[in-house]
């Protein structure tokens, strides 16, 4: 019977555990990865961009990457990209998707963004569009922000039955 009572005190406790990681994993990716709104501008974004004036952004749901095309101080021409979280209103910078873009127009090129491959499209207007060429799914950002909560609770609960086994044996 005693065992019985400790068992159903061990449910709650995952349980509890399992919603403590999720906090912190989600937290974590809030406030440091996932760390731009809508309405951050591109100079806090990155300071390279300080006198950037934006032409045209969009948002593209099936990858979850929003593009802004932009004028830099310099003259040159620029598409950052950010991704969304699945989970809240919030973006990452993804430098490595940074495309620098020539004057000519029409102007057209594949990028590889999170999960997918797209291809740019800048009209005589400078309007920005997108066509998604091939993607994978779910989004990276999520499978890693999964995967860390179910280790976390792997080794806590590995921990605790280890502390547990030493506690019953004194």
């Amino acid at each position: 019977m005693m065992k019985q009572k400790k068992f159903y005190f061990m449910i709650p406790a995952v349980f509890l555990i399992f919603l403590v990681n999720v906090a912190v994993v989600l937290g974590f990716f809030y406030f440091i990865v996932f760390r731009y709104t809508d309405d951050s501008s591109l100079s806090k974004i990155d300071p390279d961009y300080q006198d950037a004036i934006v032409l045209d952004e969009t948002y593209d749901v099936s990858s979850g990457c929003k593009y802004i095309f932009f004028k830099e101080a310099s003259g040159g021409f620029r598409i950052v990209v950010l991704e969304k979280s699945p989970f809240y209103d919030r973006y990452r910078y993804v430098p490595k998707c940074t495309v620098q873009i020539s004057e000519e127009r029409p102007y057209s090129e594949v990028i590889d963004v999170p999960n997918n491959k797209t291809q740019i499209s800048i009209n005589e207007s400078d309007e920005i569009s997108y066509l998604n060429i091939s993607g994978t799914f779910p989004r990276q950002s999520t499978t890693l922000q999964i995967l860390i909560i179910l280790l976390l609770c792997v080794v806590e609960c590995i921990i605790f039955g280890l502390v547990w086994r030493l506690c019953r044996k004194k």
